[in-house]
């Protein structure tokens, strides 16, 4: 009898598989050697998306409250602090990175950014070269694609396409081999949420889709009525009588006569209408009737509501500037708080991947360095990356006067 060991899986008596796990084995691509990403369609997805104008607009604003205006860095021991700011000093427009982080994670589910290095020298610490992060640029998801083992199902890598070898190269661990020509540890990752069957993980453009997939497909039909409907529709009668008249005088016959008066009298009526004037005889009639805009205001009223749901599940609540149901001050605060609330837990997600992928890759890099200025390697909790407002830091500031005040006004009996 074969002995079992504890890295053997024991198979479950029952072997029927759901259509959750059917599914599921499609979209993990469980008996195939990548794993497909299924976007709906991935070029009508991204496009869509990212041309809206109303997630557009709700995503830069999230991103720029969540990203912060400047940065810092709590740590005990000052002179590694001073360190670490003065690294991260040399990357180009840093902000603007980080507002990308949020942007394309919150939509997407994730945010890829490469780092770039350069080798520098300081005049505090002479004789010593530091390497130090330069740029941080954004990869474009769709370069990148999930493989995976056929025999080892857990065995799965990320691929990008790389220009330079005009193919796709396998990101390697750098731990295992550091001289690998790309590897996991060259980028940043933020992740903003994993799923099961989301292998490229998940992000609220998932829900939003479908919702601005709606609104584009409103505002085209809205176009046609506006197009159709813009200009009052016109009925033009004519006195048949004259028609009979001019048809016995002539050798030709009558119904020839009717239709040539009717021609002619609809030239008169497209002239009119483009000319904005018509002359037409006293027998002759013409009525105008002006289109109606119940369907407009339909279509109006569902584009409308597409943008506000945009707005609350981006940032959580209506923008006061366009929202008229928010009037009151207390339901004012209240979405403030939940747009704070948000955006705090975005700004945490980016604090946290810049500690480990940016910050924690820096101290590595210059490690000999740390060590010839006696600094020990910091452990995982001993430095913390904070991403702050300067409203915020004014708003600190001013609690911190006032309660003094407050203290003094309670010892006195007031």
């Amino acid at each position: 009898m074969k002995e079992e060991t504890e890295t053997e899986a024991k198979p479950a008596d029952i072997q029927y598989i759901s259509q959750y796990v059917t599914e599921l084995r499609q979209k993990v691509g469980i008996y195939l050697p990548w794993i497909p990403e299924y976007s709906h369609d991935v070029e009508e997805f991204y496009t869509i998306l990212e041309n809206d104008a109303a997630v557009s607009h709700a995503l830069n604003l999230v991103a720029l409250m969540s990203s912060g205006e400047f940065f810092e860095i709590d740590c005990e021991d000052e002179d590694l602090s001073k360190i670490i700011i003065k690294g991260l000093s040399y990357i180009r427009r840093f902000g603007q990175a980080r507002k990308s982080m949020v942007q394309k994670s919150v939509l997407y589910g994730l945010s890829v950014h490469r780092k770039y290095w350069k080798k520098v020298t300081w005049r505090a610490y002479p004789g010593m070269i530091w390497e130090v992060p330069s740029a941080i640029l954004e990869v474009d998801r769709r370069r990148m694609r999930i493989e995976r083992d056929t025999e080892d199902k857990n065995n799965i890598w990320w691929t990008i396409y790389d220009p330079q070898t005009d193919g796709y190269i396998k990101l390697e661990d750098k731990t295992v081999n550091p001289g690998a020509f790309l590897t996991n540890q060259d980028f940043i990752w933020t992740e903003y949420e994993r799923e099961e069957m989301s292998p490229y993980l998940k992000g609220i453009g998932e829900t939003l889709f479908s919702l601005v997939y709606l609104k584009n497909r409103s505002l085209q039909y809205w176009g046609d009525l506006t197009e159709k409907w813009g200009t009052p529709f016109v009925v033009g009668t004519i006195n048949s009588a004259k028609a009979t008249f001019n048809a016995a005088m002539n050798a030709g016959g009558g119904s020839q006569d009717a239709t040539t008066l009717m021609n002619n009298f609809l030239e008169i009526l497209e002239n009119m209408r483009s000319r904005h004037v018509a002359v037409k005889s006293e027998n002759d009639q013409i009525d105008i009737h002006e289109a109606g805009n119940s369907g407009q205001n339909i279509i109006q009223q569902l584009i409308d509501y597409v943008d506000n749901k945009i707005q609350l599940l981006i940032l959580g609540a209506e923008l006061t500037t366009i929202a008229p149901s928010v009037g009151s001050y207390a339901l004012g605060q209240t979405h403030k708080g939940i747009t704070h609330t948000i955006t705090t837990y975005n700004k945490n997600i980016v604090e946290e991947e810049l500690e480990q992928d940016l910050i924690k890759d820096f101290l590595i890099r210059n490690r000999h360095n740390l060590m010839a200025l006696d600094i020990d390697f910091p452990e995982p909790g001993e430095y913390k990356l904070n991403l702050t407002n300067l409203k915020e830091v004014q708003q600190d500031e001013m609690m911190e006067d006032i309660a003094p005040s407050h203290q003094n006004l309670k010892e006195m009996g007031m």
